[in-house]
């Protein structure tokens, strides 16, 4: 690992399906992919252009179909790394057993290896749903890295705005229970990476073999520090959060994207999706956005993948 002060970028590649299924919303089968096919070229581009290399974890379901997993190798030949973000996005991930778990955790491995041959290295749970059962089995599998939990007192927040839009969607429960975002034990939990107690997940246990990276929160206020959210709340919400990065020297600076976020959702002819506020913002928009963070970031940091700073 490098002294170096660096930023990680990554990833979240949840497409339509799943995005949809979070608000108990249907989409049609040509319209499943959307987000693949539409965002992945154009986060591509920009990672190209802003001469950033970034972890894009991925939903093993979405990893078994030949033309997603074509577009995922695009990514592997530019550079980036992948990593699983569990086989079909469960978003009760923080309730399951052990056993059912590490069958989701190994099928989405399995799918990865024998579509692109990758063994990931990195792990993050669909909604944050960090457990210790799920630590666990990350561990015994031998995984380097989880970064599923978002330490904050924000969870509440981004409940309230998810019933919020399940409301919108006529649908007052989602389609279904969820244990999603973080709870009151991971609150203020460490920022910085940290070997990580798999009984205790917000505490350090120095010869854990798993290393926790917190999912991209900032020091100020343990606010998110998420493209998507930067781009509802403006570019003044983004550098304010960036520049307090320096009340912690050397602490690896992580982004989260989402593949919605550089999607165009003017294709997607759903009253759902015409409502929601934020699918309604030009792609154009979010994409000037994205460019802007990426070029501060890189002023304050040296961009590197999670995998290549494990080295």
């Amino acid at each position: 690992m490098t002294a170096q002060r660096v930023a990680f970028v990554h990833v979240d590649l949840d497409d339509l399906w799943a995005i949809a299924a979070c608000y108990g919303v249907s989409v049609p089968h040509e319209m499943a992919a959307h987000v693949y096919r539409d965002a992945i070229p154009r986060l591509k581009v920009l990672f190209e252009e802003a001469g950033v290399r970034a972890t894009f974890f991925v939903v093993g379901r979405d990893a078994s179909d030949a033309p997603r997993a074509a577009l995922l190798q695009t990514l592997l030949d530019a550079g980036h790394a992948l990593g699983n973000h569990s086989w079909d996005h469960n978003l009760n991930y923080r309730r399951l057993s052990e056993a059912d778990l590490d069958a989701d955790v190994s099928r989405s491995e399995r799918v990865l290896k024998e579509m692109l041959g990758v063994v990931p290295r990195g792990f993050r749970a669909p909604g944050y749903g960090a457990s210790p059962a799920l630590l666990r089995v990350l561990a015994q599998r031998g995984y380097a890295y989880d970064s599923s939990i978002m330490p904050g007192p924000w969870g509440w927040v981004f409940r309230a705005l998810d019933r919020r839009m399940q409301r919108q969607a006529g649908k007052p429960d989602g389609g279904g229970a969820k244990s999603q975002y973080s709870n009151w034990g991971e609150a203020f939990g460490p920022l910085r990476p940290y070997r990580v107690d798999q009984d205790r997940p917000q505490m350090v246990k120095a010869d854990s073999p798993l290393l926790e990276i917190p999912a991209a929160t900032a020091p100020l206020l343990h606010l998110p520090f998420q493209a998507g959210v930067s781009m509802r709340m403006g570019e003044k919400y983004f550098r304010t959060l960036l520049r307090s990065f320096a009340w912690k020297p050397g602490m690896p600076i992580l982004l989260l994207f989402h593949g919605a976020d550089l999607t165009d959702f003017s294709q997607v002819r759903l009253p759902f999706f015409r409502k929601a506020g934020f699918f309604n913002i030009p792609v154009e928009t979010r994409a000037g956005l994205a460019r802007t963070f990426l070029e501060a970031l890189k002023e304050r940091a040296e961009v590197v993948t999670t995998e290549d700073w494990l080295e």
